[in-house]
This record gives structure tokens, sequence and C-alpha cells, in this order.
């Protein structure tokens, strides 16, 4: 598995990175999960997808097993835009603070392979963010999956706002401290 740190302006460079996020997106969120999303030649995008938007893909061959985009919090981004209520009261440190939202992990191979893109990706996001300046990602999934996805693998989240019930799942933003997630997964 290689993984990759991709955005508009290197996507003619990333050996189809780009590209391979946007297909396994629309492979979840318009083919599995049945949302109504835009896309273009089988690629799921939205109006966050912009040329400052960054994406972590793991990839292995030309395939996209997990991805994710990563938007600073200085920009337009989906969790203030759509579900402000899911921030609670919380005060945002906009320059240091990024979004990852439109998480996606391929079904089309094991558990145990899904589990390492996964694993992967988390420690993508969180090198990014550490290399960047960020001390902390705000992350919008299932509460199921902040459980089984993050804070099983050692990351440090807080819950800053209620759950949300979003097309019959519970939703919420989780708050994930860059150090503290960082120190806690290099002793597992």
């Amino acid at each position: 598995m290689r993984t990759f740190v991709t955005s508009w302006l290197s996507s003619n460079s990333d050996n189809g990175a780009w590209r391979a996020h946007h297909l396994l997106r629309y492979c979840v969120f318009r083919n599995r999960m049945d949302y109504d999303v835009p896309d273009a030649d089988a690629m799921e995008f939205d109006q966050f997808d912009t040329p400052r938007a960054r994406y972590v893909v793991v990839m292995l061959g030309d395939e996209a097993l997990a991805c994710c985009r990563l938007i600073s919090f200085s920009d337009d981004i989906m969790v203030r835009t759509l579900w402000p209520e899911m921030l609670g009261s919380l005060t945002i440190d906009c320059v240091g603070t990024l979004e990852a939202t439109r998480i996606a992990v391929s079904k089309n191979h094991s558990a145990v392979l899904r589990g390492q893109a996964l694993e992967l990706l988390v420690g993508m996001v969180l090198d990014y963010a550490k290399n960047n300046s960020f001390h902390s990602v705000v992350g919008v999934m299932p509460t199921l999956l902040f459980k089984l996805a993050l804070e099983r693998r050692g990351c440090s989240i807080t819950y800053p706002g209620p759950e949300q019930d979003i097309d019959g799942i519970l939703t919420r933003a989780g708050v994930i401290d860059v150090a503290g997630s960082i120190e806690r997964r290099s002793f597992d």
C-alpha cells in the first residue's frame, strides 16, 4: 500500500490518487449510501472540493482503499455550513484546525486489509496536520466509527456538540487533538 496527499494542483503527478479518491467517494456516498451528490465520470464531488482542499489517499495499485478530504477551518467547510449545531459552543482556532470529511473506505477487500488502510489513513492525517502546524482536526462521521476507527487507534477526541441523525445514522463532530493522539498512538 502507498499513501498520498494530493490536490487539484498535484493531480497530474500523484499516480492517479486524486482521481481514485473521487472514484472511491462515488462508490461509497453515491452507490453504497445512495446520497444525492453531484458526480461526473463516476467521481463524487461537492462545493467543498476546491483547489485549497487536500486529499489523503491510501492506494493499492491504482485503487483507493481509504481516503478523506482535509480543509483548513479558515476556509468554507462542510460542518460549519451544513451542521453547525454539531460544533456546540466550541470556539475554533481557524488557523490551527483542519476539517476531515468525506472519509471513505473501500469494501472491495478483506477486513484485515481495510483495517490496515484505515490505520495508514489515520496516521497520514495526523502527520499532515502536525507537519503543517495544525493542532486539531475536526472530523464528522457516525459516532460508532469514532469509537471503532479512531478511539481504538489511540486518538484523543472530544465531542463539542450533540449527535445528529443523518439518514438514520447517528453522526457527530469530534475534535481530535493532534499532539495527544500522536503521543498516545506511539505507545500502542
